[in-house]
């Protein structure tokens, strides 16, 4: 009964302990409200029908609080979504593709007058104003007090480094942790856009989960897409309605793929360039 109730309270401090994380100092920054802390059981109830968004990224924990600074009023919300990849994919599906991408962090942005968005290490933060509204300056600003407060890596994730850098078209990376191109067969892919002689496809890798090889990956693929060989090595593929050609083969270090192909011959054309 002893050893129950210590294993009990062991649990319970553990627990207590990953939750009840402070919200960081923030020069300048006067808060307006008591800190709140969500979890992935009642993320529902802070961004409701917007939650199963950051639940398919492993959302770990929310903290959020309401600020002043200067004119303004606003809410600044620290998602850990666990991983810095995880961080990213979340950031580039809610960053507006036309925006001026500031090197604060990460990455961040400035969407005058309500939001501001900041990417840092596995921290995805986003800032609303309720009274006022942001202006470049007083956005940069903002953000750049946020970025001093908060602690961890300005890098990019490690994982993009596996897609090639030639023809790739600038800021057009990107992360699906679920069903890349509509495929629930395709997770956690890293991709990017490549553009060479007015043509435009996507390259893309995908990532194993944790405990989960490469090989099982392929033998998944193996048992739904269509096979062929080059040169010894063998290349799945398969036409997706409205996408054009999907191939993937596998090397030594990863499963590389390629998306948006017109037609079989491209499709082959690119995967052989990458042998």
């Amino acid at each position: 009964m002893k050893q129950i109730f210590l294993l009990s309270l062991m649990l319970l401090l553990s627990v207590s302990h990953l939750y009840s994380v402070d919200f960081p100092e923030i020069k300048n920054f006067k808060p307006e409200s008591e800190e709140m802390t969500y979890k992935p059981e009642n993320l529902y109830e802070y961004i409701n029908g917007a939650a199963d968004a950051y639940l398919a990224y492993d959302f770990q924990l929310l903290l959020t609080r309401d600020f002043s600074y200067k004119n303004l009023k606003f809410s600044v919300d620290i998602y850990d979504m666990g991983s810095r990849l995880n961080a990213f994919g979340m950031y580039k599906t809610e960053c507006p593709q036309d925006c001026n991408r500031l090197k604060i962090g990460v990455e961040a942005v400035v969407s005058p007058p309500y939001q501001c968005l900041l990417l840092k290490d596995s921290y995805y933060v986003k800032v609303n104003v309720f009274d006022g509204e942001f202006s470049k300056k007083t956005g940069e600003a903002v953000l750049k007090a946020i970025d001093s407060a908060l602690e961890g890596s300005v890098e990019l994730p490690e994982e993009l480094k596996l897609l090639p850098e030639k023809f790739k078209v600038k800021n057009s990376e990107g992360y699906n942790r679920e069903a890349f191109l509509g495929l629930s067969i395709l997770q956690r892919c890293v991709y990017a856009k490549y553009e060479k002689n007015g043509e435009s496809i996507r390259y893309f890798v995908i990532v194993p989960a944790r405990m989960e090889s490469k090989e099982a990956i392929w033998k998944q693929l193996g048992e739904k897409w269509q096979k062929t060989e080059f040169a010894g090595n063998v290349i799945l593929y398969n036409k997706i309605p409205y996408k054009g050609f999907a191939g993937v083969l596998k090397t030594k270090d990863k499963i590389f793929g390629v998306a948006d192909c017109k037609n079989e011959s491209q499709m082959f054309e690119l995967l052989k360039a990458q042998l």
